[in-house]
């Protein structure tokens, strides 16, 4: 790896946003029923559909961390946990500390 690309800010290698909760189409969808049931039966279905804090790679958008949340608040608040750790560290070091390290979230790009 060459010096230039280990210096390389991590905004410029990956972004964050809060996206639909759910990994596929098929889950998303029952998320969705699971969230219009609930609804009917007097709950809050956001709480059920859920949203996910995503980081995706800007080279090919593919999905490298996904952290599912239970309401828009929570997503904020890692949202802009990771936001902050993009505009702080180089590539690497946000790799090794996101997308390389235990946290509660699916890591679904390569290990």
């Amino acid at each position: 790896m060459s010096t230039a690309s280990t210096q390389q800010p991590a905004t410029e290698a990956y972004t964050v946003a809060l996206e639909d909760g759910g990994d596929d189409v098929i889950e998303r969808a029952f998320r969705f029923i699971g969230g219009v049931l609930t609804s009917a039966l007097g709950g809050r279905g956001q709480d059920v559909i859920g949203e996910s804090v995503v980081v995706r790679r800007r080279s090919d958008r593919a999905s490298q961390l996904r952290i599912d949340v239970p309401d828009e608040s929570a997503g904020e608040q890692i949202l802009e946990l990771i936001a902050a750790d993009l505009e702080a560290m180089t590539a690497p070091e946000f790799a090794e500390e996101w997308l390389h390290a235990e946290h509660e979230g699916r890591h679904v790009g390569p290990s």
